[in-house]
């Protein structure tokens, strides 16, 4: 496969770890009835230029919980100290296994690392810096994306996207989420939300942690379980902030 071809199959498998890897048209069907239901609005991609500079502020049990959620997940696009770890699991086929590692150290500067235990290389790295991409799959060495035929701005534009977990890119109503409770995330206290969705082909859970303290995402736990020998799977996505290791150009 081309190099090209293989960003494109990786970028869509991993920005979206709750699909099984071999998409039919009925999974693509069920897909998206699954995200109907989650919300009468379609999931939105979210940019630096939703919410531009909207500070991290605190949070209270009486908050909007959507509101709440939409904030952390645009203080995330826009923070610029943090790390994120993700993984993911499901059963369909012989079961698969992937995670992520979003690293983000100063504007512009982000390396990410996926890994896929169904994919040949198994290993996908990016490192963007002021929106030039370079990309290193597999045991081959790094090289400009554009050389693979990608738009530089397009590819980082999708990369920002793919480090924004899907549960805080669902728009959820009032009624879809409820605050829960309030925990203890790495010492702080965090706001716990939670959403349950039931439709006929499927049972969703999703947990979200955000930090009462400045309003930012700390954890998420997301839990499908399919019925009539539809697939199931989970995701778990935590994030840390304020620092991260320094990133530079790899050639």
């Amino acid at each position: 496969m081309r190099l090209a071809g293989f960003l494109v199959a990786s970028l869509l498998i991993f920005a979206a770890p709750s699909v099984a890897q071999e998409k039919s048209l009925a999974d693509i069907a069920r897909e998206t009835r699954e995200k109907k239901a989650q919300s009468s609005k379609p999931a939105k991609v979210i940019t630096t230029d939703d919410f531009a500079g909207t500070p991290p502020q605190p949070v209270k049990s009486t908050d909007d919980p959507p509101e709440v959620v939409k904030r952390a997940g645009m203080a995330l696009v826009q923070d610029a100290q943090h790390v994120c770890h993700s993984e993911s699991s499901g059963n369909s086929g012989p079961g698969w296994v992937k995670s992520h590692v979003v690293e983000v150290a100063g504007a512009g500067r982000e390396h990410i690392v996926f890994n896929d235990s169904s994919s040949k290389d198994g290993r996908l790295e990016y490192t963007v810096i002021d929106h030039h991409v370079y990309v290193k799959s597999g045991g081959n060495g790094w090289q400009p994306a554009e050389k693979a035929g990608w738009n530089d701005a397009q590819l980082s534009g999708m990369l920002v996207s793919a480090g924004i977990p899907d549960e805080l890119k669902f728009g959820y109503s009032p009624e879809q989420l409820k605050f829960v409770q309030i925990d203890t995330i790495a010492g702080s206290p965090a706001l716990l939300y939670e959403s349950l969705l039931h439709t006929f082909d499927m049972d969703r859970t999703i947990r979200i942690w955000i930090g009462a303290n400045d309003g930012l995402f700390r954890r998420s736990e997301m839990t499908t379980r399919g019925k009539n020998n539809s697939p199931s799977w989970q995701t778990k996505t935590t994030c840390s902030y304020g620092s991260a290791p320094q990133i530079q150009a790899p050639m």
